[in-house]
């Protein structure tokens, strides 16, 4: 009765201080060139572009290089589904996917192409240098004329509309609307003049973030842009996704993580002091990528955590020795846990995430380890998350 007091306490105390937090962790890349876009497929395959042609995939919880069939930069990855998915780069440089590889699409344009983005398969939009605009329709990669010099960096294409974002020194162009279907254009006016955005990211036609040089965070609501502050002092940011209106993450200079959840940002404890050029939402994970191969992951802990009923939590089918521990802990999971993926993670009595990790059970590895050294002496929260199914127990650190 004291036990399933106290642990009603402990939850208690989490759900009056919020979501817990999770840890950054680093993923092994196979490459040290700068990665510059990464984007998702419905079916969780991962996809980034980079410098020198590089193009990495990501399957069985590991990125591998992909053939790569060209030498120029790419800037850009979007994927419209699993068998279709476009990247564009330097010098016009557009390739298309179709399900099985990579291969050049005619490019109407030898300009620089920053960004591109798809509504569904048969229209899309690629931004760039001078000015550079194109549409797809009917197969075909097609140039707008425009009458700006600007660099354009973003482009995000809605239903009616594609918004880009981008810069040009003391002009102000920072943001404008495209009509998908007159190709009418028209400016956002009222932004410092000395701004740049990078990126754009729309959850819904109603609901748009757009970031940038400037420590620039932009919310559109339906009607205006206006400035967002997030109450911290951060780097210029570079890219900003989301994948719904609660969840979004931005990333910038100087390894800048910020991350959106429930109406709010947070600045993030990044790994990582090196440039961060994209980022993405997965399911419950999130990404960010940069200079020198970074790639950079956080797996958020299922809300279900949180509000799972008392009686649910305390439900335990592994086993953790020696408890208390020294330097290592040992967690022993049952033969179920065979042939599945798992998410074991070490929090304080507050919540906060201290260790995380995910692995693979396999039938000869059902015994895993937690290097505990290095954590204060005091109580500490197991959990072990396969799908749906949450396991949790307390163990205690004495050195």
């Amino acid at each position: 009765m004291i036990y399933k007091t106290f642990l009603m306490f402990v939850f208690t105390g989490l759900l009056c201080a919020g979501t817990i937090q999770a840890q950054w962790l680093t993923e092994k890349c196979p490459t040290n060139n700068k990665l510059n876009s990464i984007a998702f497929s419905a079916n969780s395959e991962g996809w980034i572009v980079g410098d020198k042609g590089i193009i990495l995939h990501r399957t069985k919880n590991q990125w591998t290089q992909w053939q790569r069939p060209i030498t120029e930069n790419l800037y850009s990855v979007c994927m419209v589904d699993e068998q279709n998915g476009w990247a564009v780069g330097e010098s016009g440089t557009i390739l298309h996917f179709d399900g099985n590889t990579w291969m050049r699409f005619n490019s109407p344009t030898s300009n620089n192409l920053f960004s591109v983005s798809f509504i569904d398969a048969d229209h899309g939009v690629a931004v760039g240098d001078y000015g550079t605009v194109l549409t797809f329709k009917d197969g075909v990669w097609s140039p707008i004329v425009s009458t700006s010099r600007a660099q354009l960096f973003s482009v995000n294409v809605q239903t009616d509309n594609a918004w880009i974002g981008g810069g040009l020194e003391c002009v102000n162009v920072p943001l404008m609307k495209i009509n998908m279907h007159s190709r009418d254009k028209s400016l956002v006016n009222e932004l410092d003049s000395y701004a740049s955005i990078n990126g754009i990211s729309f959850s819904n036609p109603d609901n748009g973030w757009a970031v940038g040089i400037a420590s620039s965070l932009l919310h559109f609501d339906g009607q205006r842009w206006e400035k967002v502050s997030v109450g911290e002092n951060h780097s210029s940011l570079k890219s900003v996704f989301f994948s719904d209106d609660n969840n979004g993450i931005s990333v910038g200079y100087g390894g800048t993580i910020l991350t959106y959840r429930n109406g709010f940002w947070n600045k993030e404890t990044s790994l990582s002091t090196r440039d961060l050029n994209s980022g993405t939402i997965n399911g419950d994970a999130y990404y960010a990528i940069g200079d020198s191969g970074t790639i950079l992951t956080m797996k958020i802990l299922p809300e279900k955590l949180l509000v799972a009923p008392l009686e649910e939590k305390l439900k335990v089918d592994f086993m953790l020795f020696p408890n208390p521990c020294k330097d290592v802990l040992n967690i022993i999971l049952p033969d179920s846990y065979s042939n599945k993926s798992v998410l074991i993670s070490i929090s304080d009595i507050l919540g906060q995430v201290e260790q995380q990790k995910e692995f693979n059970v396999n039938q000869t590895k059902s015994n895993i380890q937690f290097n505990t050294s290095q954590l204060k002496n005091g109580t500490y929260l197991l959990h072990v998350v396969e799908g749906s199914a949450i396991s949790e127990t307390r163990f205690a650190i004495m050195h």
